[in-house]
């Protein structure tokens, strides 16, 4: 999980009362498979959580299926959300919520950060760090 994200998912647990289970927090890569492999290790471990919060949407789809392999319902059994808000989430079935993040914002600050650095190098760091709006795309409840 990228560390902005396990920093939120870790104060939305704490805001909320809920206790932090470092079984329930398996680290791994960005891909589908990587989602798939994710969920099986949760299976393994034992009870599996009630939601599950994936680095992005891809992870999900994979964590998904894998859900779906195993004959259990989405949200019913295991409430699933993705990042990204990837075109494919929305024709699942049932569809995956989402937190989406404006690729067009990303990418306008991405452009004003370079033109900056560009046109003033001494005076604009090369790395800086941006916060882009993030909205919560729920698409079904059970």
């Amino acid at each position: 999980m990228c560390s902005k994200r396990r920093s939120g998912y870790l104060l939305a647990l704490n805001n909320h009362n809920l206790p932090i289970r470092e079984e329930y927090i398996v680290t791994g890569g960005f891909r589908e498979e990587d989602g798939r492999r994710a969920f099986e290790k949760l299976a393994e471990k034992g009870p599996l959580p009630q939601a599950i919060f994936a680095v992005n949407d891809l992870v999900a789809i994979g964590a998904y299926h894998a859900i779906k392999e195993r004959g259990l319902r989405i949200p019913d059994d295991v409430a699933l959300v993705g990042f990204g808000d990837n075109a494919l989430s929305s024709y699942l079935d049932p569809p995956l919520t989402t937190v989406r993040q404006s690729p067009y914002e990303m990418g306008k600050q991405s452009a004003e950060i370079h033109l900056d650095w560009f046109l003033h190098p001494a005076e604009i760091p090369v790395i800086q760090e941006r916060t882009i709006p993030t909205q919560l795309i729920i698409r079904k409840f059970s």
